[in-house]
């Protein structure tokens, strides 16, 4: 859970994920969360 929420709020801390994710909405939650996958993906030529 604790990457989940780095991936959605960019904190270690704070309210229920699921709350958040529901005030901020399921759009706005799988934006976050293919961004951040981005981020993190290693390069194919590596």
């Amino acid at each position: 859970m604790n990457a989940y929420r780095l991936a959605i709020v960019g904190e270690g801390k704070g309210p229920h994920m699921f709350d958040i994710t529901e005030v901020i909405g399921k759009e706005e939650t799988n934006k976050r969360l293919e961004r951040a996958i981005k981020i993190i993906q290693i390069p194919e030529n590596v």
